[in-house]
């Protein structure tokens, strides 16, 4: 039984997107990927994107279970998770990608809201030069503490999930966040921090 189904229109996808409930983690065949556009490069991605959710068991990382792919957009996580055609043709950057945004809403859940302002607290303090804009920080230095969070998450996912040498090629492959991403695969206080606001990955 397949876990995700694919459904086209814009219209369709975006009332669903409205009505879609945040849960701790998704039921079986609750996920539902939409191509916004219908085009082959957005019917490609969600076809992928199906097969790597098919081969990995991915439920205890994914919240909200309605993902949009369109072309003419930048990934990003809400109000509805949106993944771009760029990582057509390449599963590994697309499992990331895909996970990447789950893991905003992720942080979110339950007590991790408040583990979440601790944990970015102590990574200022570690970093207080983070660059805070792109391509080697993020949108300013709220979103750049953020990030360590949540691509730290991102790698730990998709290095138990693929690997160690697969999932440091997919993240290091990204042409934004670059300074988030070295620190995050390079710098041990990193996972010092958030392992101790209970931030892992099991």
């Amino acid at each position: 039984m397949t876990r995700t189904t694919t459904r086209l229109g814009l219209a369709l996808g975006l009332v669903f997107v409205a009505g879609a409930p945040a849960t701790a983690q998704l039921a079986p065949d609750t996920l539902e990927i939409y191509a916004v556009h219908g085009s082959a490069a957005e019917l490609d991605v969600v076809a992928q994107l199906r097969d790597v959710a098919a081969r990995h068991d991915l439920r205890d990382w994914e919240v909200t279970p309605v993902v949009r792919i369109d072309e003419t957009q930048i990934p990003h996580s809400h109000p509805a998770l949106t993944i771009h055609t760029r990582h057509r043709n390449d599963p590994d950057g697309l499992l990331a990608v895909y996970l990447h945004e789950q893991f905003h809403w992720w942080v979110g859940v339950g007590d991790r809201r408040v583990a979440l302002d601790a944990a970015m607290a102590d990574l200022r303090a570690a970093f207080p030069d983070a660059p805070t804009s792109g391509p080697e920080g993020a949108r300013g230095e709220y979103s750049t503490y953020l990030h360590l969070v949540v691509c730290h998450l991102e790698y730990q996912a998709v290095r138990a999930t693929i690997g160690e040498e697969r999932a440091r090629a997919a993240l290091l492959a990204n042409r934004h966040y670059t300074w988030i991403y070295r620190t995050v695969l390079d710098d041990p206080r990193v996972t010092a921090i958030l392992e101790l606001h209970g931030f892992v990955v099991e």
